[in-house]
């Protein structure tokens, strides 16, 4: 059979354009907006619960052909008069799109390429609009090109979507269906067995009993409210002292990044939910809260280490806003990447020391690694892009240890943008990285875009050969776009503060160490009736912490970088400065190599109650490296760095 261009397999109503054996083929025009909306392209047509409507409208047709399905014609005549088993070579996308008319896909469409001469004037099929002109044209070549404006009823068909080859990277269900600004959601945490190439688990602790669980997504002003059961059995197994592992069939949630308030029935970590019981969850999230990328994981201190080790978690999407961001960003293809470690021997051991008889595991079916990193649940999966195809990655790092993810693309021949961090974009974008060193929980959208056809490796630690992820990039090479500056407007909570001065009394240290074999924020060990500082609502507040071995994390409000103790560095790498510039925002930051402390700043003006900090190195949080700040409303004046509110 006559060879064909290669292209990508993936689903025609993914896609913005495709180049078919010529540039004048049938495609989608890329610059095409519905009405000229921001973000209602070709890909918004697409959507299932739109897609039927939309293409029934001529100016759709016309512009969006390829994912209304109206491509009904042989691309390439003689190659596809030579399918010798069209039914099953059709159920290749390759074939759909280059022979849709041998393979039955063509309802009664016009050829909107074709054109016939009427005199010395060429006419379109839309032309013959009136009985007269169709009984006397529509004969021959012309009608089987024009089969709708002769008579035949026209449809809209879309091509057939194939399933993920082997290897190819999957996405999680997505939960986004908020009725009159509510999302309500069962979610459950129960027993499951998992198993991939290289390791299985028996009685994993999952969310859904998935790995990861579903992708929620919700609006700035959303209500979100979550029925969340345990499902987990009581084993009668008595649970040790505070700051030990414990709790190893309890759970809870915590919304991971929510600018969300920190008590119930929002987001209060100390809240343990007990087998075979449920807890509604009910979260706003402020109208103002910026759009942005987090995750959701179980987070009962004593138990957070087991649980999120076992790959309990799930993204968490704020989502943008119609003609909130550039075009050039908006319109690129996204993928959404939940990177999780396992280390499932330190795993067995957090579980034999809790006394649990649930959790084990074991080889996988093609070998055994019980120490690797996988994507979305799958172990080494791959992508597949045309050349010069920009990506919107969200890079969900759900960890639980201590190391960074140092996710890099090994090839000079792609290029790594900087969109945003811990979903809070930056207001130097596009910022070029090489490295992304994102902490354990930490978030980041990047930009990816590869020049030309290859197989390119993402390696993630320090692993230089070894790919966690793969980019596959084949097919025609689109034209190169250029990314331009672009800085959203920031809420109020994320004004910058690098030249407002904290409040009196509100500058203190959060400085995480070891105190009589315990992990332990300036020397004293979680306190479930205890705060380690407490600050009045409106101050801006300054906090000094030394997140170089450990990942500081706080709950509820992010905060600013402002600076190094002693700003003479030498042993953070240039990359890692890159990563984590001066005045960026974060809710996890850990900077390796740092020498001293690191300032950080932050101002409280919508929520009281609780402000979570901890390492996220899980293991050191369930064993006491864990506090709280207390927000409270008063007229006072003032922040206490050693209070404490029983």
């Amino acid at each position: 059979m006559k060879a064909t261009p290669p292209l990508l397999f993936i689903s025609p109503l993914l896609l913005h354009c495709i180049a078919l054996v010529d540039a004048q083929e049938c495609i989608d025009n890329a610059n095409y907006l519905v009405n000229d909306t921001p973000n209602k392209d070709c890909v918004w047509v697409s959507h299932p619960k739109r897609i039927a409507k939309q293409c029934a409208k001529l100016e759709i047709q016309t512009n969006c052909a390829l994912t209304c399905g109206l491509c009904c014609f042989d691309n390439d005549v003689e190659a596809c008069a030579e399918l010798s088993e069209p039914l099953i070579t059709c159920n290749d996308s390759v074939f759909s799109i280059l022979c849709p008319e041998t393979c039955g896909l063509c309802c009664g469409n016009d050829d909107n390429r074709y054109k016939f001469q009427v005199g010395e004037k060429s006419k379109k099929c839309r032309w013959m609009k009136n009985e007269k002109r169709k009984k006397k044209w529509c004969k021959g070549k012309t009608k089987r090109r024009c089969k709708e404006s002769c008579g035949k009823p026209g449809c809209f068909t879309p091509l057939p979507t194939m399933p993920p080859l082997e290897g190819q990277l999957t996405f999680p269900p997505i939960i986004d269906n908020a009725v009159n600004g509510v999302l309500d959601i069962t979610l459950s945490h129960r027993y499951a067995n998992f198993n991939c190439d290289v390791f299985r688990m028996t009685n994993a602790r999952l969310l859904n009993g998935n790995l990861p669980g579903p992708t929620i997504k919700v609006n700035a002003g959303d209500k979100m409210r979550i029925l969340y059961k345990n499902e987990m059995s009581n084993q009668g197994v008595s649970q040790g002292e505070e700051n030990t592992f414990r709790y190893m069939d309890h759970t809870n949630l915590h919304f991971h990044g929510g600018h969300v308030p920190g008590d119930l029935p929002s987001d209060d970590i100390r809240m343990e939910i007990p087998p075979g019981s449920s807890y509604q969850y009910e979260t706003d999230f402020p109208i103002t809260h910026m759009p942005g990328t987090h995750w959701v994981h179980p987070h009962v201190h004593g138990s957070a280490a087991l649980h999120v080790s076992n790959g309990a978690a799930l993204a968490l999407i704020v989502k943008d806003p119609p003609g909130y961001l550039p075009w050039s960003v908006s319109s690129a293809e996204e993928m959404i990447l939940v990177f999780q470690d396992f280390d499932l021997s330190r795993t067995m051991e957090i579980a034999e020391e809790m006394g649990d008889r649930k959790f084990s595991y074991g080889p996988g079916s093609k070998g055994n690694d019980p120490q690797v990193r996988l994507v979305n649940g799958q172990y080494q999966p791959f992508i597949s892009v045309q050349p010069n195809k920009w990506m919107r990655w969200r890079v969900i790092y759900a960890g639980h240890n201590t190391q960074a993810l140092n996710l890099r693309i090994r090839s000079g021949r792609c290029e790594m943008i900087l969109l945003a961090k811990d979903g809070l974009y930056i207001r130097d974008f596009p910022r070029t990285i090489t490295m992304a060193p994102i902490p354990v929980g930490g978030r980041a959208d990047l930009m990816v875009r590869c020049s030309s056809a290859g197989t390119y490796t993402v390696t993630t630690f320090d692993d230089k050969t070894t790919p966690t992820l793969t980019i596959k990039v084949s097919g025609a090479s689109l034209t190169a776009t250029q990314l331009f500056p672009w800085k959203p407007k920031y809420p109020p909570y994320l004004h910058s503060l690098r030249s407002t001065s904290p409040d009196s009394g509100c500058t203190c240290n959060s400085i995480f160490g070891r105190c009589g074999g315990r992990f332990c924020i300036n020397n004293v060990p979680h306190d479930d009736n205890e705060s380690i500082h407490s600050i009045e609502l409106g101050k801006v507040i300054e906090r000094r912490s030394n997140p170089g071995r450990h990942s500081y994390h706080q709950h509820v409000y992010p905060f600013q970088f402002i600076g190094y103790s002693d700003s003479n560095q030498p042993d953070v790498a240039q990359e890692v400065k890159d990563y984590f510039k001066v005045g960026d925002w974060h809710d996890v930051i850990q900077i390796p190599g740092l020498d001293g402390n690191i300032r950080m700043r932050y101002h409280p003006r919508e929520h009281l109650g609780l402000v979570m900090v901890h390492c996220h190195r899980l293991t050191h949080e369930d064993q006491g490296m864990m506090s709280w700040e207390y927000v409270y409303e008063g007229k006072e004046g003032r922040c206490d760095c050693d209070a404490r509110l029983g």
